[in-house]
């Protein structure tokens, strides 16, 4: 279905009569002239629009829920206000300005707004300030290029005598399988922290060095933000990930050799925020592994620090059990009251939307998202083609080949300037 309705989007370039389009312009006429540079419109079927719903909740500060969410128009048409979402309108525009499907237009596809939003790393490649999507809309301004810098904007609490944690034993994504775990206080939400380390010498493993001190080559920061519905006063959170180097530099893409995403998001081992991070925590928190100081103290009845440090007892031996389910239950709420699905069904639903998205095209796919004929969309490569260049992923589609999304994103002025040519 979505194909179908994509191909309305590509007419609205043109701004031709299709439906979605004036069902669009007809619906921005309820807003005042100086209202409509913040209102958009997005192409997405149903599935797409409740990923969606998520996805813009989660790059926002907006704490009422029934304002972060995409409000229909018609079927599969969806109006957004930024205003409501608090993101400013110059970082809207920069966005839509990288649309590949016709950059600043009426419409949007909705699917590549969910994957652009998701991959930092692509996004950032994007912009010529290398900032991200996800960080430049949740941020605005403000964007945090530190770790410290992100403490700062969320007040976490900075008292190391009021931190928990553990050093994990058996963690699935560590390549070394020993990793750091630190949880904090913060008002009307959560903050867990890990620190990873391609090493594990006296210098880098968190065995020797218990009070937090070792070298570490990467982190992942959560914080978990309180929301709220209106309609049914649930409370719940929607959770925002951070990851950074050793120096404590923000980075999209953590190396592959230091930590591995196990749900492969885009087809790929590293670990990218927010995509990896949101396929990962499929119930928010992850259940801890084996406490591995714990672990060590009761098989070899060995102290690694002084029994007197209860300072460190107290961040070590306490259980973070209750802990983890609380934050697992307001996950759930979050995503419930904003989708109406269980964790484990959304993750399924992204993990739709991002590999249809993903998939290379064929020729019948393609002429659906151009809004042409196969035949003709075919005819015209070739007849193109026998006098003009034509790039190499265009030409294998007109033989029956597939081209890659990739391609598709870039040739797709290109092919839209072809067919105008044909018509002409």
């Amino acid at each position: 279905m979505f194909r179908t309705l994509f191909s309305v989007l590509i007419a609205s370039q043109a701004f031709a009569a299709t439906p979605l389009v004036t069902a669009a312009l007809e619906d921005r006429k309820q807003f005042p002239a100086v209202d409509h540079p913040y209102i958009s419109y997005i192409v997405a079927d149903l599935t797409t629009a409740r990923v969606l719903s998520w996805v813009l909740s989660s790059t926002s500060l907006q704490t009422e829920v029934e304002l972060c969410q995409p409000q229909i128009v018609t079927e599969g048409l969806w109006r957004i206000d930024i205003r409501t979402l608090l993101w400013r309108h110059t970082d809207w525009r920069e966005v839509l300005n990288r649309h590949p499907y016709g950059g600043y237009s009426l419409l949007v596809r909705g699917d590549w707004l969910v994957t652009d939003i998701l991959d930092a790393k692509l996004s950032a490649s994007r912009h010529t300030d290398g900032i991200a999507t996800y960080y430049r809309l949740l941020y605005g301004k403000n964007v945090p290029k530190t770790e410290s810098d992100f403490f700062k904007f969320w007040s976490v609490d900075s008292d190391a005598g009021r931190h928990r944690g553990q050093i994990e034993g058996t963690s699935q994504v560590n390549r070394r399988g020993r990793r750091w775990i630190e949880n904090r206080d913060r008002v009307r939400g959560y903050f867990w922290l890990t620190r990873d380390s391609l090493a594990l010498d006296s210098e880098s493993d968190p065995l020797e060095r218990p009070n937090g001190s070792f070298r570490h080559d990467g982190s992942e920061i959560i914080v978990g933000y309180e929301k709220y519905t209106s309609a049914t006063h649930v409370r719940g959170t929607v959770q925002y990930y951070f990851l950074t180097n050793g120096e404590g530099s923000v980075v999209n893409e953590a190396p592959v050799n230091l930590v591995e995403d196990s749900t492969r998001f885009r087809n790929v081992p590293s670990i990218r925020t927010w995509g990896s991070c949101l396929q990962c925590h499929v119930p928010g928190i992850q259940p801890l592994g084996t406490n591995a100081l714990v672990d060590l103290s009761q098989k070899f009845s060995t102290a690694v620090f002084s029994v007197n440090d209860a300072g460190l007892r107290r961040f070590h031996f306490g259980s973070l059990k209750k802990q983890i389910t609380r934050n697992q239950e307001d996950y759930a709420a979050g995503v419930m009251m904003h989708t109406g699905w269980t964790a484990e069904e959304l993750i399924d639903a992204v993990k739709t939307v991002v590999r249809g998205y993903d998939a290379h095209l064929d020729l019948e796919q393609a002429s659906e998202e151009l809004g042409v004929e196969l035949e003709s969309l075919q005819a015209k490569i070739r007849a193109y083609g026998q006098a003009n260049p034509i790039p190499a992923g265009v030409s294998m589609l007109a033989a029956g080949g597939k081209c890659s999304r990739d391609l598709f994103e870039e040739q797709f002025i290109f092919l839209n300037e072809m067919l105008k040519h044909a018509r002409d």
